[in-house]
């Protein structure tokens, strides 16, 4: 025996479709209201520790790893990174 579906709820599926349809035609793409937009410039120690690493500085990337990589490796690395302007 097939169970009868709520049209209150047929409905309101319908509607969220419509609403959804519209939003993708009007900005191309749906909105996600879920998520809140960060201020960049308020103080975020995550963020900050995270951009310090990226700064692609090669003084992090011996200081790091300098169990693993010898001084003159390093200055060789620099050196390309300098001459590569």
């Amino acid at each position: 025996m097939k169970r009868k579906k709520n049209m209150q709820l047929l409905f309101l599926k319908a509607a969220r479709k419509k609403s959804r349809e519209d939003e993708i035609a009007q900005f191309g793409h749906p909105i996600n209201y879920r998520n809140v937009v960060v201020n960049t410039k308020k103080y975020n120690r995550k963020r900050d520790k995270a951009n310090r690493n990226k700064s692609g500085s090669l003084y992090f990337l011996w200081k790091e790893n300098s169990k693993f990589l010898s001084r003159s490796f390093f200055l060789l690395l620099l050196w390309r990174k300098i001459n590569s302007f």
